[in-house]
């Protein structure tokens, strides 16, 4: 499974979810998840405020990733390299 992170609370989703986000194409869907995060599939953001240290590092990585590159497949590889980096 590859795993792609909300960019506001680090939440993980499959990468092939954004394929059955309805009345939406796969890059639409991709679109909007670097923009709204959790709610491109219906569902809240925990919220910063409820993070801990390294998810809110986790979530900071994915929206920097989501900016440098419009693949999801390479959001979900870096993400398992930070995971790596981190010690986890």
């Amino acid at each position: 499974m590859a795993d792609i992170y909300c960019p506001k609370c680090a939440e993980p989703w499959d990468v092939y979810e954004l394929h059955d986000v309805d009345g939406l194409t796969f890059d639409e869907a991709r679109a909007k998840f670097t923009r709204e995060g959790c709610e491109t599939f219906g569902n809240k953001c925990t919220g910063d405020d409820e993070l801990s240290e390294y998810a809110r590092l986790k979530a900071q990585a994915s929206a920097v990733l989501m900016d440098l590159s419009p693949h999801p497949d390479d959001w979900a590889a870096d993400m398992a390299d930070f995971d790596l980096m981190m010690g986890l």
